[in-house]
């Protein structure tokens, strides 16, 4: 996937995966943002990040001013998360996560992991092993009970 991007003053086309923070990005109607980052200006900037958020409807993004502070990036309305889509509008986004670093990449990092042992999972599994001793034993209390094997009919 390629985007454009300013770098030293002239606008070149790279692909995502070169992007570094610091890059300014130029978003348009139909684009992926493709890092995490503050708009530095927009017109009429609506994302779709149902992917990220669950929001069915587009959010309107707006270009930071100084002194905005937001209590959490997802719901900034200045910040432009990577693998959100533009649905309208178009903006100009300097990128300060790349990669797994971004809102996207801590995501995927989740679904990775394996969730710890629940309470049940554990009871479950001594409960299962404490079933298996007990027909161990049992197997084997029967063995030594018919040991001397006899003849065709078991006798002794």
């Amino acid at each position: 996937m390629q985007t454009n991007v300013r770098r030293d003053g002239a606008e070149i086309s790279l692909p995502v995966a070169q992007l570094v923070p610091g890059d300014v990005v130029r978003l348009s109607a139909g684009d992926l943002v493709p890092a995490d980052g503050v708009l530095l200006s927009s017109h009429d900037f609506f994302v779709n990040q149902a992917l990220l958020t669950g929001e069915s409807y587009p959010v309107e993004k707006c270009a930071a001013e100084r002194g905005d502070d937001a209590n959490a990036i997802s719901e900034a309305g200045t910040v432009a998360l990577a693998g959100t889509s533009v649905i309208s509008g178009s903006a100009t986004l300097l990128v300060c996560r790349t990669g797994r670093s971004t809102m996207f990449g801590q995501l995927a990092d989740t679904l990775v992991t394996k969730p710890p042992s629940t309470t049940f999972e554990i009871g479950l599994r001594r409960f299962s092993m404490l079933i298996l001793r007990i027909t161990l034993v049992l197997v084997v209390l029967v063995m030594a009970k018919a040991w001397p094997f006899t003849g065709p009919g078991l006798t002794r």
